[in-house]
């Protein structure tokens, strides 16, 4: 037996029919539409990277020439480190007197390019010996001062015979040229533990 629906429920069923389709194509529009959304965003994205990317390439020749110079620098202070090892001879009294001048200006941030002992011979005075330093490099000014003053404080006569100050550098560093005289004592042994 075939029962009859009311009016109200086939409206509904016709209701129902009828916004099936509209709302269908609504729910793939805006899924379609949120999938363009994040593809635009995607590109976006890779348009920035690839802008990025560009930059680097760009750059890439500056960076390059800046590590040829840098290399260069490491080789010019790892010739002078060796040049200033070769200066330090133990047969040489003023040796220790050259090894803490030189741990001194590398601790006080003071670019070492040359420590060497005079070309001269060790002069003898009354009672002691004289030995003269060279000491080249380059530093702010403040780091000059406090090697001068911590050199003055090591436990040997030191005079300051002669110090060349250029104007600075684009670094800011100051190029100085510095003499010292040591006086040292007949009796000197460089392998005392204590002075």
């Amino acid at each position: 037996m075939r029962t009859l629906l009311p009016a109200a429920a086939s409206d509904r069923r016709n209701l129902v029919r009828g916004l099936l389709p509209p709302l269908l194509i609504l729910a793939i529009a805006l899924f379609w539409g949120l999938a363009i959304l994040r593809l635009r965003w995607a590109v976006v994205e890779q348009r920035s990277r690839v802008q990025q990317m560009e930059l680097l390439l760009a750059a890439r020749p500056k960076a390059v020439a800046t590590l040829a110079s840098l290399r260069r620098e490491v080789g010019e202070l790892q010739a002078a480190a060796s040049q200033a090892a070769a200066a330090i001879s133990n047969r040489n009294p003023a040796s220790d007197f050259l090894r803490q001048v030189h741990a001194l200006a590398t601790d006080g941030k003071i670019r070492v390019l040359e420590l060497r002992p005079s070309e001269e011979k060790e002069k003898q005075l009354a009672g002691c010996r004289l030995a003269e330093v060279g000491l080249r490099g380059a530093g702010d000014y403040a780091s000059l001062c406090r090697l001068l003053h911590r050199v003055e404080s090591l436990d040997y006569l030191v005079e300051v015979t002669r110090l060349a100050i250029e104007a600075p550098q684009s670094s800011g560093a100051y190029p100085f040229d510095a003499r010292f005289a040591l006086y040292f004592d007949d009796n000197y042994d460089d392998t005392r533990k204590e002075r």
